[in-house]
């Protein structure tokens, strides 16, 4: 499934200009299909597919010559390797919940730092960030942020959030939306309050498989 329509970020960009209408909070929205490159469930799941063929080859009543014992079991882990690329559920699966956890959360603080989100004149940026092949979102706060959200706060609305990526972009949007009184509460918006961070949802491409080598 496509996670970001139009009107899923229309429905973000709104969602992010009704937080920072209430208060002082400085949101940046960034997407990413997938949180890191990572061949561990595809090898796993290869392998395993492969074993089973091998053992139905040499196992079953059916008799296999030495040529497709041999070859069945490697078409069937390619096979089971390319199920896993191409099911993202499967991928889920696979990969323990705290190493995609991990992987998401580093992937978060890059681009944290990246996107300038620290860079605010009373550190009151926030980083919602949406690994969409993971189906997690991490929020990373600023200092203001931390200090009156808490980590334990940032991390009770990240799950809130992360059950709305599967429905789509424009339910995250309206579930983002909803998180703007816990806002207003914990940062109230200054009299002298300005945008500075754009509210545009920005959109990662996949992470490089290779960095280029300078010559």
């Amino acid at each position: 499934m496509r996670f970001l329509t139009d009107a899923g970020q229309r429905a973000i960009e709104d969602a992010v200009e009704a937080i920072e209408a209430v208060s002082s909070a400085e949101i940046v929205i960034a997407i990413r299909p997938r949180a890191r490159h990572s061949l561990i469930q595809h090898a796993v799941v290869g392998l395993v597919t492969a074993i089973a063929m091998l053992a139905f080859t040499l196992y079953s009543p059916i008799e296999f010559s030495v040529w497709h014992i041999l070859v069945l079991p490697i078409l069937a882990g390619i096979l089971g390797a390319a199920l896993v690329e191409a099911i993202p559920p499967l991928y889920r699966f696979v990969e323990p919940p705290w190493l995609r956890y991990e992987h998401v959360r580093e992937a978060a603080y890059a681009a944290f730092v990246e996107r300038g989100v620290h860079a605010t004149r009373d550190r009151t940026g926030v980083l919602v960030y949406v690994a969409v092949r993971e189906r997690m979102v991490e929020i990373v706060g600023d200092l203001a942020v931390t200090k009156a959200l808490g980590i334990e706060g940032l991390a009770a609305m990240s799950g809130t959030l992360e059950a709305f990526v599967g429905k789509g972009s424009a339910a995250f949007g309206k579930a983002l939306a909803d998180q703007a009184a816990e806002f207003a509460k914990a940062l109230p918006r200054r009299p002298d309050d300005i945008d500075e961070l754009s509210n545009s949802v920005y959109v990662f491409g996949a992470p490089p498989r290779q960095r280029k080598v300078a010559s």
